[in-house]
């Protein structure tokens, strides 16, 4: 038996003022032809200072939605009929725990709650831009992300979406670099190989 473990929510009171960090409760998003929750991750200097008119959301889903997707490809083999053995139990919280440990650059766990769901992940593959001025007119904001979340997640999606695609080596390609380095370290280090 579990239980459920109170947590330091993520949300404050949204303020007068939009900022980064808010929270919408309904924003269309085109590529999946759908509305639903997500956070405001425009620079709050841009904001402020009116500097653009287009505005980047985030969307947020309920992280049971996130975790059965993280865990699909671990048990798309398993039967459904029968109990997870202790071995399948502990692939799945090991990948729940990556998860809410931001081990997913795609992904951002919060704790935010939002209608029934207690807590959400914000997706950095969905994302919308939308004119400010129909954000300020037609939105509901349901509230502000809180320090630290408020930082972490813009932070983390822009480290997302400003990857730049580079190669992915082979390890038959690396290990000459991988040779070479570790006989560097141990001789820098007084050793010999």
């Amino acid at each position: 038996m579990t239980e459920d473990v109170a947590l330091d929510t993520a949300i404050a009171k949204a303020a007068p003022d939009w900022d980064q960090g808010d929270i919408v409760d309904a924003v269309y998003f085109a590529a999946t032809d759908d509305s639903g929750p997500a956070v405001l991750v425009t620079p709050a200097c841009d904001i402020e200072h009116g500097k653009v008119d287009l505005w980047t959301f985030v969307r947020l889903y309920p992280d049971t939605e996130i975790a059965a997707a993280v865990v699909a490809a671990e048990t798309a083999g398993w039967q459904r009929d029968t109990p997870l053995s202790r071995k399948q139990q502990e692939q799945v919280a090991r990948k729940v725990t990556e998860l809410i440990g931001q081990k997913y650059p795609r992904y951002h766990w919060v704790p935010v709650a939002i209608g029934a769901a207690t807590t959400h992940v914000a997706d950095f593959s969905c994302i919308t831009c939308l004119p400010a001025a129909e954000v300020k007119e037609k939105a509901t904001r349901v509230g502000r992300l809180t320090s630290s979340w408020r930082e972490q997640l813009p932070a983390r999606y822009v480290a997302f979406m400003g990857r730049v695609g580079t190669l992915d080596f082979m390890e038959t390609d690396l290990a000459p670099h991988v040779a070479r380095l570790a006989a560097a370290a141990i001789k820098s280090n007084g050793g010999h190989v």
